[in-house]
């Protein structure tokens, strides 16, 4: 029986985003996380926060800082020239194993 579609798309390929869109607000959601752990105030601040920030990059630079600004940078390599960029979210992404 062959499988069912939605707009010209099989059901397994469906499902194959739904996994990738996923792991992606899981990625999101754990930067979102260790930000709020590092700001140490409300958490309906610190997402208050997170939630101007629309897409990783923003959230990994506001990361980096409070890495500095705590001192925690020993054994973290930031990307050359100090900023993030789409090429270094997909090295991290790799490296985490959410991208082939």
């Amino acid at each position: 029986m062959p499988e069912g579609t939605v707009d010209d798309y099989t059901l397994s390929h469906l499902a194959y985003v739904g996994l990738a869109v996923n792991s992606w607000a899981d990625l999101e959601f754990e930067i979102d996380f260790t930000i709020w752990d590092l700001m140490d105030c409300p958490q309906a601040l610190s997402a208050c926060l997170t939630a101007q920030l629309v897409s990783p990059i923003p959230k990994l630079k506001v990361l980096l800082s409070l890495v500095r600004l705590y001192e925690f940078e020993q054994g973290i390599t930031p990307p050359r020239g100090g900023a993030w960029s789409n090429k270094t979210v997909l090295r991290m992404m790799q490296r985490l194993g959410l991208k082939g």
